[in-house]
C-alpha cells in the first residue's frame, strides 16, 4: 500500500522537450476512499490511443474502523461518439459519479470542448460534498492526501474537427479552511495548448513510466497499441499494489473511436 500523503503525479510530455508536471491523488470513496490508477494517452496528428487499468484499492470506514479491499472497476465510458477515462475521486454514496457526469454532459452535435465545458461545471457539484465527507471521516488523511492537490482527473478523447483530440480536466482542492471547501479547475488540450502534435499524457501512478520515457523518447513518438501497453505495464510491474486488473484501451482514428480492449468495462 502506498504511504499516505504521497500523491501520484500527472505528466504531459511534448516531443518539443516542453513538459508539465502536476501533483495529484487518485481515489474512490463510498464510506471512505480508494486509490490506484494508471492512465496512458499517446496522441499524434493522425491517431490517439489511450489505456487505463481497472484496479481499485478501496478503503471503507465501518464503526470507526478502516476496512481495505481490492476491487476491479471500469474507468472508461462512452459519451456520445467520445470517450472518458477517470482517475481520482470517481464516485461516492452521495451520488457523485465522474464518468456518469461525463456521459450526461454530451449533447447531440457537441464537440469535445462542449462536453469539457459542461463537465467542468457539473463535476464539482457533488465532488465537493464528497470531499467534505472524507475530511469529516479522517481529517489528518484528508490533509495529507487531498489538501491543495488534484483530487480528480477526467480525460476526454475523440475525433474533433477532423483530428484526434484529448482534453484533460483536473479538479484541484484549494487548500480550503476548516469551515469551507473549494475546487479550481485546470484544463489541458491537444490540439490546443500543446506546441507539438505528438504528445503523451500520463495520469495517476506513473513514476516508472516517467523513468522509461526519460531514457527512451521513442516510446512516445509513434502512438500504437504495443507502445501504450508497454508503457502502462511498467506500472503493472512496478506498483502491483496500486495498478492491475484487465486493461481497457481505445483508439481514435480517421473513422472515429474504436474499443480495442474493453477490460473491466461493458460499453455498447
Amino acid at each position: 500500500m502506498a504511504k499516505a500523503g504521497r500523491a501520484p503525479r500527472i505528466l504531459a510530455l511534448i516531443l518539443s522537450v516542453s513538459s508539465l508536471t502536476l501533483l495529484c491523488a487518485a481515489g474512490v470513496f463510498a464510506q471512505g476512499f480508494g486509490y490506484g490508477t494508471a492512465v496512458v494517452v499517446l496522441r499524434s496528428s493522425d491517431v490517439l490511443l489511450a489505456a487505463v487499468d481497472s484496479k481499485e484499492i478501496y478503503r471503507d470506514y465501518r464503526d470507526g474502523k478502516a476496512i481495505v479491499d481490492e476491487r476491479t472497476t471500469c474507468k472508461l465510458a462512452a459519451a456520445g461518439p467520445y470517450y472518458a477515462m477517470v482517475a481520482g475521486l470517481a464516485h461516492g454514496t452521495n451520488g457523485f459519479d465522474a464518468l456518469k457526469e461525463a456521459r450526461q454532459s454530451y449533447r447531440a452535435s457537441d464537440g469535445l470542448g462542449d462536453i469539457a465545458a459542461r463537465a467542468g461545471s457539473a463535476e464539482p457539484r457533488l465532488l465537493i460534498p464528497l470531499l467534505k465527507a472524507i475530511r469529516d471521516h479522517d481529517p489528518a488523511d484528508f490533509a495529507q492526501r487531498y489538501r491543495g492537490q488534484t483530487v480528480l482527473q477526467l480525460t476526454l478523447m475523440g475525433r474533433d474537427n477532423g483530428s484526434p483530440r484529448v482534453i484533460v480536466l483536473e479538479f484541484i482542492e484549494n487548500e480550503s479552511t476548516a469551515d469551507s471547501l473549494d475546487l479550481s479547475t485546470r484544463r489541458m488540450s491537444c490540439p490546443g495548448d500543446c506546441p507539438n502534435p505528438t504528445a503523451a499524457y500520463f495520469l495517476g501512478t506513473h513514476d516508472r513510466i516517467d523513468e522509461a520515457v526519460t531514457h527512451d523518447m521513442n516510446l512516445i513518438r509513434h502512438p500504437d497499441e504495443s507502445r501504450v501497453e508497454k508503457l502502462i505495464h511498467f506500472e503493472y510491474t512496478d506498483r502491483p499494489d496500486l495498478v492491475g486488473g484487465p486493461l481497457s484501451m481505445i483508439r481514435i482514428g480517421k473513422s472515429g473511436g474504436t474499443i480495442l480492449r474493453p477490460g473491466a468495462c461493458s460499453i455498447n
